[in-house]
């Protein structure tokens, strides 16, 4: 009987495959899908007289439990956080702000509206646009458009 010899992957050829998946899959780190292909690829080229220890195999599932984790949880603190800053922006409206832009720009007034471009929130003020991140102070305003006293400063 015949045995053929099982060759190894060489680092050089191991960088270009892991390149490639980066192209591929347009992320600098390792997703779901790069995770399985290695670990599929790796075991197909295992050597049949050596395999992958037990142990090992399973702490790369572990590793991808824990992946699939932490994406599940980023995608869940993306959503909080986007939740609150919409919060955070609805209760502004009807009060009186005033704002840096970074054209060095000052900016201050009634907001009247609130809008939601992916992850960043604008208000509207006097029919500007207005970063809620560039919000520097905020008074409230009262019913006849004074301002009542109270305010913050960020």
């Amino acid at each position: 009987m015949a045995v053929t010899g099982v060759t190894d992957t060489s680092p050089v050829q191991q960088t270009q495959a892991q390149s490639s998946i980066q192209q591929a899959t347009g992320m600098e780190g390792l997703g779901q899908d790069a995770f399985l292909q290695l670990l599929l690829a790796q075991l197909k080229n295992q050597d049949p007289l050596k395999p992958m220890d037990n142990t090992e195999f399973i702490s790369q599932m572990a590793q991808l439990n824990s992946l699939n984790e932490l994406m599940a949880m980023n995608k869940t603190m993306s959503s909080m956080i986007t939740s609150q800053m919409v919060t955070q922006g609805s209760a502004l409206i009807g009060k009186t702000i005033s704002a840096n832009l970074d054209t060095g720009e000052s900016v201050s007034g009634v907001v009247s509206g609130m809008q939601i471009h992916g992850d960043k929130v604008t208000l509207t003020v006097d029919g500007e646009s207005v970063p809620m991140d560039a919000v520097r102070t905020v008074t409230d305003t009262g019913a006849d458009g004074t301002q009542d006293g109270g305010s913050a400063v960020w």
